[in-house]
């Protein structure tokens, strides 16, 4: 079976019952579908989830009919973090779809060598478009940017057919030197400038005493 294949079993009983056994709740709905309840093997589950994460976009099975399927919504148990019930939307590739889609950044460790500190301030996007078009995620190399430096959602090239909802100056993140840095480097100024300052001052004792005779 394909790593990003799910199979959906109808489900008859409430979904505290199911979770008894080896299996997890949940819902498959869609234009071209009628909301089913469905049960998913927790193994099959917790693989897709560990590759893809919580918003994978797989192949799903059901009633032996296989359809393209986005995870909507992942439920988890607070404690645990097990999860407890999954929602499914059911898509074909002529339907357009608005997408949370995150943002994720590379170089941050490139920076720490300029003593800079990264900010994101975006961390996901509204994207719209059909489902073979949305892009997975957006990578953003950040590894160049100096203190003061920013990016925002203009600097990104969309592929053709994505629409982003958000405003194209919507800042996704800075680059600072830490106030306390700045703070600490100053410090040490004044502390050396103060060391120069007493290293110079003369030596005066003794001046003015006479000689006994």
């Amino acid at each position: 079976m394909s790593d990003n294949k799910l199979v959906a079993m109808p489900r008859n009983e409430k979904g505290y019952i199911v979770r008894r056994g080896s299996s997890v709740p949940g819902v498959l709905y869609g234009k071209s579908i009628a909301t089913k309840s469905v049960q998913f093997d927790k193994n099959e589950l917790n693989g897709i989830i560990r590759k893809y994460g919580d918003r994978a976009r797989i192949r799903v099975v059901f009633d032996e009919k296989e359809n393209l399927g986005i995870f909507k919504e992942v439920a988890r148990d607070v404690i645990t973090r097990e999860i407890f019930h999954l929602d499914i939307q059911v898509v074909d590739l002529e339907e357009k779809l608005t997408l949370d889609v995150p943002i994720i950044l590379h170089g941050a460790e490139e920076l720490s060598f300029k003593k800079l500190v990264l900010q994101q301030n975006l961390t996901e996007i509204q994207l719209i478009g059909r489902l073979d078009v949305i892009p997975d995620r957006i990578e953003l190399d950040v590894s160049e940017m100096e203190d003061g430096d920013t990016k925002v959602l203009s600097e990104i090239k969309f592929p053709e057919g994505v629409e982003c909802l958000e405003d194209p100056e919507t800042l996704i993140c800075t680059a600072r030197i830490p106030k306390i840095t700045i703070e600490e480097e100053e410090e040490e100024l004044e502390e050396t400038a103060e060391e120069g300052d007493e290293e110079d001052t003369p030596d005066t004792e003794g001046e003015g005493e006479t000689k006994e005779e």
